[in-house]
């Protein structure tokens, strides 16, 4: 969200779900079923977005296209609302820092480096200027904590 270019968000990328791992009879892309096991397809990303722990993930009270994995009942926006350190509040915090510093929508981007596992790079806009900090990491680095995004305008 605060690198140069677009922002692409794939369905489910903000609620941390992994590909599912699918059984060859659930396949519905020929592809995956034509190379079975060596390529598996595209289904594994293709399954419906879980929305609450019923059945079907909330997504439909039929039978879905693909099934639902039951890993992906763990990480639904009702679970992840209620951890505040959850990827989906980390998204959230990553949108509206693009939302508040236009020198993170249209800015330039500059001096990037990487310090272990903390990214920093500037970014500017007309005479907006704002220095990012990132650690990539799950555990503290330096001041920053745990996948933790400072933002200091300068």
């Amino acid at each position: 969200m605060c690198l140069r270019g677009s922002v692409c968000i794939y369905q489910g990328e903000e609620l941390g779900l992994p590909e599912a791992e699918l059984q060859f009879e659930d396949l519905q892309d020929p592809y995956g079923i034509e190379f079975w096991p060596e390529f598996k397809g595209r289904d594994g990303c293709r399954t419906p977005m879980v929305w609450d722990q019923e059945a079907n993930g909330g997504f439909s009270t039929g039978k879905p296209w693909l099934p639902v994995p039951e890993q992906h009942l763990l990480r639904t926006p009702a679970v992840e609302e209620a951890d505040a350190h959850s990827i989906l509040h980390h998204y959230r915090h990553a949108i509206s820092l693009r939302d508040t510093y236009a020198a993170i929508r249209n800015g330039q981007q500059v001096d990037m480096r990487a310090e272990g596992p903390v990214l920093s790079f500037t970014r500017s806009e007309g005479d907006q200027t704002v220095h990012i900090r990132a650690n990539l990491s799950d555990a503290a680095a330096g001041d920053l904590q745990p996948w933790q995004v400072t933002v200091t305008e300068a």
